[in-house]
């Protein structure tokens, strides 16, 4: 049920089941999941990592953080395969299932300037999305 109070800012969503003797705890999980699935958009989690020197700087930081957003999300997590890229930017992204995408490019030898604009519209601060690196961020388009 999606309810609003007269001039409230939110909407409340209720979803159920109907436990009864013979039910299964599994069957009514995911019975609940499937009916909130069009609350949670689909995404994955991600870390940006530089590779130099054959060297992946701040690896332990970048992975704790992605297991703190595992843990925080539900998310499935084992410590990646990495192996040894080459040099330049490493992206990993983790789905909701644990599955692992590890992409490598090489670096622009000199950047251009870049030109940055801030909002005058600001973020809600209760958006768990915003203290995560995650792919699913439309505030920044």
């Amino acid at each position: 049920t999606l309810q609003r109070r007269a001039g409230a800012p939110c909407w409340t969503y209720r979803a159920g089941g109907a436990v009864v003797w013979d039910s299964d705890a599994r069957g009514e999980w995911d019975e609940m999941h499937l009916k909130t699935a069009f609350l949670r958009p689909n995404f994955r989690l991600l870390e940006t990592l530089k590779v130099e020197n054959g060297r992946i700087l701040f690896l332990r930081e970048h992975l704790a953080r992605l297991e703190t957003a595992a843990r925080h999300f539900g998310f499935p997590y084992e410590t990646p395969e990495i192996g040894t890229p080459p040099d330049g930017m490493l992206r990993i992204l983790l789905d909701a299932e644990g599955r692992y995408t590890i992409e490598s490019r090489p670096l622009a030898a000199n950047p251009l300037p870049t030109r940055a604009v801030l909002s005058e519209t600001p973020v809600d601060p209760a958006n768990t999305f915003l203290y995560f690196k995650t792919t699913w961020c439309p505030w920044y388009t």
